[in-house]
């Protein structure tokens, strides 16, 4: 890493764009702060941060919202679950189907991550 940039991510641009999406959805006070990537030197340690800091961080602000925690961070980081299917049982005239076609998020495993899938999610999450 030199001057905050790794592999052409600029770590404070990454946190400033993170924390930008945070204040938007949440609020000033609950933001990421620097140090999370004081001790960043390559792309595991970067993974490492996300995998067990911002990631969690992130499910404890929205409570598990992972439609908001995806508007943060980007498609790149979760896993696509197809919902074609009707899982619920009949119950008299209760209608499922709004519920049938809603998405369901999964967080990929950031640290089975290869390191070209984890910066294309990196560049994704700026817009690159």
């Amino acid at each position: 890493m030199e001057n905050g940039v790794l592999e052409n991510i600029e770590l404070d641009f990454l946190l400033n764009t993170i924390n930008r999406r945070i204040e938007k959805l949440l609020d000033k006070d609950h933001q990421i702060g620097h140090s999370y990537f004081i001790s960043v030197a390559n792309f595991t340690d970067l993974k490492s941060v996300f995998k067990n800091k911002i990631v969690p961080l992130l499910q404890e602000y929205f409570f598990g919202d992972y439609g908001k925690i995806g508007l943060i961070i980007g498609k790149g980081f979760f896993d696509p679950i197809e919902n074609d299917e009707n899982i619920f049982a009949d119950f008299s005239e209760y209608d499922a189907s709004d519920f049938t076609e809603r998405n369901i998020f999964r967080i990929k495993d950031i640290g089975k991550m290869d390191e070209i899938v984890f910066a294309n999610a990196l560049n994704a999450l700026l817009n690159k």
